[in-house]
């Protein structure tokens, strides 16, 4: 705070903390609508950051309207700064420098690459088409070679463009090593919330998200919710093998 005091630079970051919080209050007030459980609530310099229990596990259209809540609110803000410059609130020069900035959060934001929202509505869509663990992979494959171009195409120039390509590649990277955690907790969180989705017989060895999934083992077939009940009742030294056994 002293450091914004001492450059001038206040005004403008209390503006951004109340875009970025406005954004991540669209984001919440979607996921309660829908009856996702907020962990909790962490305020940052730049503005608010939830973190949603099961997001990423339950309906994907609910998902998509929470995910898409956020960026939609850039669309209005235009209308605010005009009618503060309107009513000499703020000057001229100073409400287009706003518009530019809202602008740009707006199409950072929409980048597809995750973590970011751009990103989160590339992971639902490959959850409609393929299984679990492959739309993960995919969408970390894609947001990796999105950010490689958003480098080669110097679209985030300088200091802070640099650091903010390397937290999101080291955020994708540790997302990688977390893959096999997160087919766990999808797993964990369907056997206590199944769907009444689309019947699909899956011979893979994994679930489709937005599906009722009957999978194919040795002897024939099995329901979604017998067949997590077989995963989690084993043994975790025969679990790893559970497809073989299967």
């Amino acid at each position: 705070m002293l450091f914004m005091w001492y450059t001038h630079t206040l005004k403008t970051m209390i503006c951004i903390f109340l875009m970025l919080s406005i954004h991540e209050l669209a984001h919440i007030l979607f996921a309660r609508f829908f009856q996702y459980e907020i962990s909790s609530v962490i305020v940052y310099p730049f503005g608010l950051c939830a973190h949603m229990d099961h997001m990423g596990y339950g309906n994907i259209y609910k998902e998509l309207l929470i995910i898409i809540a956020g960026p939609l609110t850039h669309l209005c803000f235009p209308f605010f700064i005009y009618l503060a410059m309107h009513i000499q609130l703020i000057s001229d020069t100073y409400g287009q420098y706003l518009l530019m900035m809202n602008a740009s959060i707006f199409i950072f934001n929409i980048l597809p690459v995750y973590p970011l929202d751009g990103g989160r509505v590339i992971q639902s869509l490959f959850h409609l088409i393929f299984r679990f663990k492959t739309a993960q992979i995919c969408t970390l494959v894609i947001s990796l070679w999105n950010l490689w171009l958003l480098y080669c195409y110097r679209l985030l120039n300088g200091v802070s463009g640099t650091i903010v390509l390397l937290f999101l590649g080291m955020q994708i990277i540790t997302t990688f090593y977390q893959l096999s955690y997160q087919q766990l907790a999808f797993y964990h969180y369907r056997y206590h919330n199944p769907i009444n989705g689309a019947i699909i017989l899956n011979e893979g060895k994994d679930l489709y998200r937005s599906k009722t999934n009957i999978m194919k083992v040795k002897h024939g077939w099995m329901d979604e919710k017998q067949w997590l009940s077989f995963y989690f009742h084993r043994p975790l030294k025969k679990r790893k093998h559970m497809t073989k056994i299967l």
